[in-house]
This record gives structure tokens, C-alpha cells and sequence, in this order.
């Protein structure tokens, strides 16, 4: 029973419990972000590289967190770029190909071995995402190499093995295996990988693609705290992966926030 103002009525008639009087402070005990959060039970599934497979989850385990959101699905390892995303399924080391079955034999040493979540040997791709309600791509600082001369432009086809065809192989065949699956892109940052104009050319043509497809962008590389000036202290050394701290407060968090809209 809720009654307005600070004493009980005349005809309020006690329970066999004190009256609880709830405060701010009460409330902000009670509730969490992720009770609140709109990805709060939902199934989430992260396709990326090293920077999402090395670190024993660090930004997913910082989304999980603050969503409420539950890890059903993940395929991830270092050096992943658009070509070989799909590697792990039959006939998928071919950008443009039709895809097979996961199997871990596929390529050799990087199926199923990076905490790898939901990957089932014998499943086709939409079998292994039948559950995942959004997917996070994380990707791009190893694609830097097809942007040296020439990232190819947007309507490539699939197999014309430019990074916009590579992209529009990888969207196309998400899409088809689960089409009521919300997508978002995380974008890379500066990187021991390549140089900056590089990585500016891969996050141009990931936006326009994502934007081709209605698919939400994360340029990380405008809001998530790395940079070329601070990447030694951003990064765990290497000028390409974050740190502890970069992980839990820069890249954990900005991701979790922004993937929030658009579920």
C-alpha cells in the first residue's frame, strides 16, 4: 500500500510487516542499468577478431554487465578480416561462396578454440544463429592491407575480392541465416596494424556499406578514447589491442551504450 505524504492515515490498517518507506538511495540499491536496459535477457553474439578473442571477453563480459544481455554466440580470433570471416564453414575461405557446415577442421587452429560460443560442429550458419537476437561485428584493423591501393567501391560483387565486396558477402550471408537478427558494426581505431589513412579508408567504406544495408555503425575510432597519441598508454603495449582499463572503461562501456538503441 503506497499513501501520500510522511504519516500514516487513521484508517490505514498495519500489515504484519513494518511499513517499508522507500528512498533514492533505496531505489538506486535496488535497481541495476541492466535491470533496466532494453537488451535485458536477450541473446547477444559477437563476431570479431583478436581484439575480441584474447583477451578472455573483456569488453562482452563489460556489455553483458550492463545490459543484462546473455553471450549465446561467438566466433572470434586473431587476424580475422572480411575474407576469411567465414573459414570455420564449408567452402567459406572463398569470399562469394555458398556456405557448408561449421566444422572446427575447416582452417586449421582457428575454429572453435577462442572461447568460442554456440559454434556447432555440423550446423549450418543459420542454425548456429537461430537464437541470437542482436549481433555485434567487431572488425576491421586486419582488413587495412586490401586499403593500401584501393578499397574497391560500394555494388561490388561478392567475390570481387575487394574489401566492399568482402563486406557485402559478410552482410548478405548474416542477414539471409537470420533475418529478424538485429546487427550493429563496431568499427576499428588506430592500430599497430596500419597506418591512420588506412584505417580511415576501412571505417569509410564499413560505414558505407553499413549504411547500404540499414546496418547501425560504431565508428570507435571518433569516440572510443584510442588514438595514435595515446596508444601506448591506451593499448596493452602493442599499439593495437586495449588494456585492461581501455576495456572495462573506454571500449566496454561505449559499446554497451551504443548498441542499446537500436533494440
Amino acid at each position: 500500500m503506497a499513501v501520500r505524504g510522511a504519516a500514516l492515515p487513521t484508517t490505514y490498517v498495519p500489515f504484519a510487516q513494518p511499513p517499508f518507506v522507500l528512498t533514492s538511495m533505496g531505489v538506486q540499491a535496488v535497481l541495476t542499468p541492466s535491470m533496466v536496459s532494453p537488451l535485458n535477457g536477450a541473446t547477444i553474439g559477437v563476431w570479431g577478431d583478436s581484439i575480441s578473442s584474447i583477451s578472455g571477453n573483456a569488453w562482452q563480459n563489460v556489455v553483458i554487465a550492463r545490459t543484462g544481455a546473455t553471450l549465446g554466440f561467438q566466433d572470434a580470433r586473431p587476424g580475422r578480416g572480411m575474407a576469411n570471416w567465414f573459414e570455420c564453414y564449408a567452402n567459406g575461405l572463398t569470399p562469394g561462396s555458398t556456405l557448408g557446415t561449421y566444422n572446427t577442421s575447416s582452417s586449421a587452429g582457428n575454429c572453435g578454440v577462442y572461447t568460442d560460443t554456440g559454434t556447432v560442429s555440423g550446423n549450418t550458419l543459420a542454425e548456429n544463429l537461430a537464437s541470437v537476437q542482436m549481433l555485434i561485428i567487431q572488425d576491421g584493423t586486419n582488413d587495412q592491407g586490401l586499403c593500401e591501393t584501393d578499397c574497391g567501391s560500394l555494388g561490388d560483387s561478392t567475390n570481387s575480392g575487394s574489401l566492399y565486396g568482402d563486406m557485402r558477402w559478410v552482410l548478405e550471408s548474416l542477414i539471409a541465416a537470420n533475418h529478424t537478427m538485429h546487427i550493429v558494426w563496431v568499427g576499428p581505431q588506430d592500430n599497430g596494424e596500419g597506418t591512420h589513412a588506412q584505417t580511415q579508408a576501412v571505417i569509410a567504406a564499413e560505414q558505407a556499406v553499413c549504411a547500404l544495408y540499414g546496418i547501425p555503425y560504431l565508428n570507435l575510432s571518433a569516440v572510443g578514447g584510442g588514438s595514435a597519441f595515446n596508444g601506448p598508454w591506451y593499448t596493452n603495449g602493442d599499439l593495437t589491442h586495449p588494456g585492461t582499463y581501455a576495456f572495462a572503461h573506454f571500449y566496454g562501456p561505449i559499446v554497451a551504450q551504443f548498441i542499446q538503441q537500436y533494440f
